[in-house]
This record gives C-alpha cells, sequence and structure tokens, in this order.
C-alpha cells in the first residue's frame, strides 16, 4: 500500500473514532452527566449517590452493546485486518441464525453514524434487560459495601466490593453475547457471561486494566476522556470481551458449519 492510500485509510479511522465519540457522549448522557456533574448530587446520602449512579450506568448499556458490533463489523473498525480475513469473517455460514450478521449494510463501508443508532435500536431491548440485571446487581453490591464499611466490618466490604467488580465486568462481556447471539437466553447469557470471565482469567485482567485506565483517566480529564477517548478505549476492550467470548463463538460457528455442511 502506498503512502497516500496508508494516509486515507489512517484518515478515515481517525474519523470514524470521532464519530463513535461523538455517538457514545450522546447515547450514554446518563452516565456522562452523573460524572461530570457529580457535584450535584454530593448532598444526596452515599447510598443514594450510588443507586443514581447505578440507575444512570444501566442506562447506558445499550450504548456499549452498539459500540461492540460497531468494532465488530464496521469496515473501518476492520480496515487493520488483511482483505482475506475480512472476507472469512463476512462468509461466516448462518444457517440457523445463531450468529448475528452484519450490523452493517454493504452500502454503509464508511459510515459510523447512521448503522450505530441503527444498532442501537435493534440491541436496545436485550441490552437494556443485560445492563439492568447486571447492573442492579453491581449496585446493590456497592451499596451493601459502603453499609459495611460504615459498621466497621472492612473485610466484607472489600469481599463485596470486588464481588460488584467482578460483576461489571462479567457485564461487558454479556453485552458481547448479547450482540454475537441474538437468539441466546438470557439465563444462558448470565451463566456464560460469569463463567468465561473466570475461564479466561488472563484476558479479564487485562480488561480490568482497561477499565481502570479509562476511570484514570475521566478523573484526570472527564470531557476530553468522553468527548475524544472513550471510543478508543471501548475499542480495546471489546477486543479483549471478544477472546473472553472466543470460546463460545467458535464452538457455535463449528455447529453452524457441520449443519451447512449436511444441508449441502
Amino acid at each position: 500500500m502506498n503512502i497516500g492510500a496508508r494516509f486515507v485509510s489512517m484518515s478515515s479511522v481517525l474519523l470514524a473514532f470521532l464519530l463513535i465519540d461523538f455517538a457514545l457522549f450522546e447515547t450514554m448522557l446518563p452516565i456522562n452527566f452523573f460524572v461530570l456533574f457529580t457535584d450535584w448530587v454530593a448532598v444526596l446520602p452515599v447510598p443514594a449517590i450510588a443507586a443514581t449512579g447505578t440507575l444512570c450506568w444501566i442506562l447506558s448499556g445499550p450504548a456499549i452493546a452498539a459500540a461492540f458490533a460497531i468494532y465488530r463489523d464496521s469496515p473501518a473498525m476492520r480496515s487493520f485486518e488483511g482483505e482475506s480475513a475480512r472476507g472469512q469473517w463476512l462468509a461466516r455460514p448462518s444457517t440457523t441464525g445463531a450468529i448475528a450478521g452484519n450490523y452493517w449494510h454493504d452500502n454503509e463501508d464508511a459510515r459510523i453514524l447512521r448503522p450505530f443508532f441503527r444498532t442501537y435500536r435493534a440491541l436496545l431491548r436485550r441490552s437494556f434487560v443485560v445492563s439492568a440485571s447486571f447492573g442492579g446487581f453491581s449496585g446493590a453490591l456497592v451499596v451493601a459495601a459502603l453499609a459495611a464499611m460504615s459498621l466497621g466490618y472492612s473485610s466484607v466490604a472489600v469481599f463485596l466490593f470486588a464481588s460488584a467488580t467482578y460483576v461489571v465486568l462479567a457485564e461487558f462481556v454479556a453485552l458481547d453475547l448479547v450482540v454475537e447471539f441474538p437468539r441466546a437466553h438470557y439465563l444462558a447469557i448470565f451463566r456464560h457471561s460469569l463463567f468465561l470471565l473466570a475461564r479466561r482469567w488472563q484476558f479479564s485482567a487485562l480488561e480490568l486494566g482497561l477499565i481502570v485506565i479509562f476511570i484514570y483517566l475521566v478523573t484526570q480529564w472527564p470531557w476530553l476522556t468522553f468527548l475524544a477517548a472513550s471510543g478508543l478505549v471501548l475499542f480495546f476492550l471489546y477486543h479483549c470481551v471478544a477472546m473472553i467470548v472466543m470460546p463460545v463463538r467458535d464452538l457455535i460457528i463449528q455447529e453452524e458449519v457441520e449443519s451447512h455442511r449436511h444441508e449441502t
């Protein structure tokens, strides 16, 4: 590839990230406003602040699922791959519909916003159910941990905080399962997300590290992070989560291949 083509490719990727940042800021307004204007709720009791933050996080969950779909299928986000690798991904069998098809249409190679918001609407219901389940559970654990800390049970509080962290990590895995498997039952999503997070602990640790980095960036430069870095952080986070989900995805793809062979 010549220098001009490389420059055009890099420019399209940078523009795509900026558009993703804009889309994420719009669709994650609840949690963004909660973080940016925390002083507005600082007068509330600590459990009420935790409950408000949990609700804002739950409402913002579907945006993460839509972003994962972008990183999964957007040509701009997969431009670093070779043509053969992308061709194999697009040609993956889908005889039973167990694996989600391409969220991008054939004539949308250069588009970001329209496919993003269309995918957001398509994934809204299922991703909200997952976000509400995991977010509500993690929020309850945080409130319980704060209560234990106020009563002097520090060891119990540490355990509850660690459990809440694990549930948050599992939520990202569950959201990717929603993107990958449109027909999966919710109980299967919950079970596999918790199990895979423990089984693929190397990538889970990397996922935790990326979340810690993002929290640090938000505490230091909140506006800049939300408007210019959230898409990039979620890009790396998605690939960690995709590696965690990979055993289940590859197994189902193999089953699709076998099913396709039998039909032909």
